[in-house]
């Protein structure tokens, strides 16, 4: 009990530093905390504006992971969706750090609280794990709580509200802590927290581990032509050694059903990667979510994401402002040379550059217009997969190559599909720089008064923290409430296994991306019942989701009711009984007025009316 309380009195600071952050956090956020219990924070999605958030696709892990860990089935596959063959989740966004620890918070509170809580959490450790990083590196405080706001509430953090993995870049500070510790101290007690940090990361997100490992890569090779007898202390090569087998030993359970799986195909298309890289003009513009100038950048968000009227990217990947502020306080350090900054101005630069994906984008997809260079058969020929958008711009315009492309011809680094998400680790070390310059300048007027009695420190202090909340300021940040039709509540209390048919039913890759499918499956958590479609972050093109579907001449008329006549089939009862599709749901609002009123006489004729409301119609098969 002395140990810990000598503790609490050694890190008394820190435990402050940590209340500071959670009451940042409930501020930036506002007013998550007043309806934590019941909303959800989602970025606005223009054509399903309350449906399908991205968030709903997290909840549904939190629940199935739990439901096949507790039924000791695996937790990496599920014929709860796209049933009755199943699908490999082993690809999925599933999480395991924030859907493993979401278990004993559902025992305690419902999914909604649950997935607030570990979105709060996001903010505070990723704030607190910054200020712990630059401390250990500046010995200030205020600097290192300057860089923690910089990498708490950076727009990234907004503009991927719906995505929790994305969000969940807490541990990369620590991990970095931890690996300059072992670095600087030569210690086994650091090399094991930092390989259990490096775990944490990868459980958060795949593509942290992508970038940490660049960092590791970087940071040797500086340091071998710069402090080659340190790098080849045997002590140090010893930490080392164990803290990269500890993170290969833990992190190898989770990786192991990707590597295994015959459906592995880490590589995605390089047009998929141009369409979600960081625009030049996108660090000089503020977040489309900003509280004063959101409405007045729109515009220019929909400009960059669009080509030839086509959606060609998003809002979360064109989003990189990391704040006017950072970037002149880095091109000061940069102006007055300070010798602490090289090594770190190293890492921005390269973070920077991978962020602008494999071509060069400025104000828009790509940078001069050019006829006849026919780049789009030389692409081509590289990328057979490349689509007909990518060829299109390709026909019209000259691309500037940027080094992104060489990660995509490199093994498990070819899986980055947004290069525009290096904005991570492209802040992470602005607001390192940011916290030394920080600290240059708090040296100089220490002694200062302002107005006579005033500490000059202490006001530029506060007026850094209010510039920082000011220019990354996104509140009230949007949030709905899911809503589930009651008629979800009634079923789940049957203990009958069966599946259900919802309506919009999904066919093909693009139709599961649909957002109301999403929320089909988030509908699941209470019925409990199989669905035939669902929603997946990575699909492979070697699995055949969608054959049930297709290969059944009633289900795939239920998947195209815009082509196909419906008076002119007919409904399968055996069959559907067969394979147990005990109800079909039509969602009314997702369906146009004429198919609606076909598909209702078709089903009326041959199987039961069992429920009606307002927005669904619900028919029994037996």
């Amino acid at each position: 009990m002395s140990k810990i309380i000598k503790y609490l009195k050694k890190n008394s600071f820190n435990l402050y530093v940590l209340l500071f952050f959670i009451i940042s956090t409930l501020i930036m956020t506002y007013p998550l905390i007043f309806n934590i219990h019941s909303h959800l924070p989602y970025y606005p999605n223009k054509e399903y504006p309350r449906v399908g958030q991205e968030s709903l696709a997290f909840i549904w892990n939190f629940w199935r992971v739990k439901q096949a860990l507790f039924q000791g089935t695996n937790p990496f596959f599920s014929d709860y969706i796209f049933y009755p063959n199943g699908v490999n989740l082993a690809f999925h966004d599933n999480t395991m750090f924030n859907t493993l620890l979401a278990i004993p918070f559902q025992m305690a509170s419902n999914l909604t609280i649950t997935y607030n809580l570990l979105f709060l959490l996001s903010f505070i450790l990723t704030g607190f794990g910054q200020y712990l990083l630059v401390f250990y590196l500046t010995k200030n405080r205020k600097a290192s709580i300057i860089a923690g706001l910089l990498l708490a509430f950076f727009p990234y953090h907004y503009t991927n509200l719906n995505l929790l993995s994305l969000l969940s870049m807490q541990w990369i500070p620590f991990f970095i802590l931890y690996f300059l510790k072992t670095f600087k101290e030569r210690t086994i007690k650091n090399s094991i927290i930092s390989s259990i940090f490096l775990t944490l990361v990868a459980m958060s997100h795949w593509y942290y581990l992508t970038f940490l490992i660049i960092f590791v890569i970087l940071f040797f090779i500086y340091n071998l032509f710069h402090r080659r007898n340190y790098v080849f202390n045997k002590k140090l090569i010893k930490c080392f050694i164990l803290m990269f087998l500890l993170s290969g030993i833990f992190i190898f359970p989770f990786a192991l059903p990707m590597l295994i799986s015959d459906e592995f195909q880490s590589s995605r298309p390089i047009d998929t990667s141009v369409a979600h890289s960081a625009d030049l003009i996108s660090f000089l513009v503020p977040s489309s979510l900003h509280s004063v100038f959101g409405e007045y950048v729109k515009p220019f968000y929909d400009h960059v994401n669009l080509y030839n009227g086509k959606i060609y990217g998003d809002i979360g990947a064109s989003t990189v402002f990391i704040g006017f502020l950072t970037l002149f306080f880095l091109f000061y350090s940069k102006i007055k040379e300070y010798k602490k900054i090289k090594f770190w101005m190293l890492f921005v630069f390269t973070y920077f550059i991978l962020s602008l994906g494999p071509a060069l984008h400025f104000n828009g997809l790509v940078l001069i217009p050019v006829e006849g260079l026919e780049l789009d058969k030389i692409a081509q020929t590289i990328q057979p997969n490349i689509n007909e958008d990518a060829l299109e711009i390709l026909k019209h315009n000259v691309v500037i190559p940027m080094p992104f492309l060489i990660l995509n011809f490199i093994p498990f680094f070819n899986m980055i599909r947004s290069p525009s998400r290096f904005v991570v680790m492209l802040m992470l070390f602005s607001s390192i720089i940011v916290g030394f310059v920080c600290v240059n300048i708090f040296n100089k007027v220490k002694r200062r008064k302002f107005l006579g009695r005033y500490n000059l420190q202490n006001i530029l202090f506060l007026i850094i923290c209010l510039i920082i909340i000011f220019e990354f300021l996104s509140i009230p940040i949007p949030m709905y409430s899911p809503d589930i039709p009651p008629f979800y509540n009634f079923i789940s209390k049957d203990t009958e296994d069966y599946a259900i048919i919802e309506i919009p039913l999904c066919h093909n890759i693009l139709t599961s991306y649909n957002p109301i499918i999403r929320q089909f499956q988030f509908y699941q958590i209470t019925h409990n019942k199989r669905l035939l479609c669902g929603h997946i972050a990575r699909y492979s093109e070697k699995a055949r989701y969608f054959d049930f579907i297709n290969n059944n001449s009633f289900l795939y008329s239920l998947a195209h009711l815009d082509t196909i006549d419906i008076k002119t089939i007919s409904v399968p009862k055996d069959f559907l009984i067969e394979y147990k599709l005990k109800y079909i749901i039509i969602h009314k609002d997702y369906v146009k007025e004429k198919e609606l009123n076909d598909l209702k006489n078709l089903l009326e004729d041959n199987l039961i009316l069992n429920y009606q409301d307002k927005e669904i119609i619900v028919y029994r098969v037996y």
